[in-house]
């Protein structure tokens, strides 16, 4: 089973996502020019250490119970949510991806500098740039999926309600997650690079 790859140049965050990552409520809030420029300064900073790369596989759905989705791939995901939420799918999607690892270097050096709050807002911007690229990617499978007649359910990733991140090296080892530089801790499964995201996306007939 071989792994689809995916890379893109760069991957830009939308402004929204990464003001609400940072606990911006417009509804409660009054955002002042200042700010405002800083946090777009900081996602155009970001833009040179992104190097978003990612991998999926696609399995057939071999089993389903009350608690547990089993793929034709081996991989078993003991989750009562994750069952209800694939309840009807057919097949799914194993995915991982990340934007490396130079951004975080750059946000530990910053904040080793005593710039928190710029290391403060590339945090941010890096979280939403990983979960920009896993939209995207989500995005392109849907429609390729549509013309099979299928669409998506929403995704799921371990550390997501019930779904614990012990399956992280299984994913990884299916995926082959090493060719984009991407592992996990042995001992607590945090994934590294840490700005990287491994989920599974359920495919059911429209």
């Amino acid at each position: 089973m071989t792994a689809r790859y995916f890379a893109l140049p760069v991957i830009k965050p939308g402004l929204s996502d990464v003001l609400g990552r940072l606990g911006y409520n417009p509804k409660k809030t009054e955002l002042d020019d200042r700010t405002l420029g800083l946090v777009e300064g900081g996602i155009s900073y970001s833009m040179p250490y992104n190097k978003p790369v990612g991998l999926s596989v696609d399995c057939l759905v071999a089993g389903k119970g009350p608690e547990s989705v089993t793929l034709d791939c081996g991989i078993v995901f003991r989750s009562k949510r994750l069952a209800l939420i694939m309840k009807n799918c057919v097949s799914a999607t194993v995915l991982a991806c990340t934007i490396g690892s130079a951004l975080t270097g750059e946000i530990v050096r910053l904040t080793e500098e005593g710039e928190i709050s710029r290391a403060v807002i590339l945090d941010a911007a890096a979280s939403e740039s990983v979960e920009a690229f896993a939209q995207y990617i989500n995005s392109v499978l849907a429609r390729e999926k549509v013309l099979r007649n299928l669409k998506p359910v929403m995704r799921f990733s371990p550390g997501y309600g019930d779904l614990k991140t012990d399956i992280q090296p299984e994913i990884l080892k299916l995926l082959g997650a090493e060719k984009i530089g991407l592992t996990c801790s042995p001992e607590n499964f945090i994934l590294k690079p840490e700005k990287s995201i491994t989920a599974i996306i359920g495919w059911e007939s429209k």
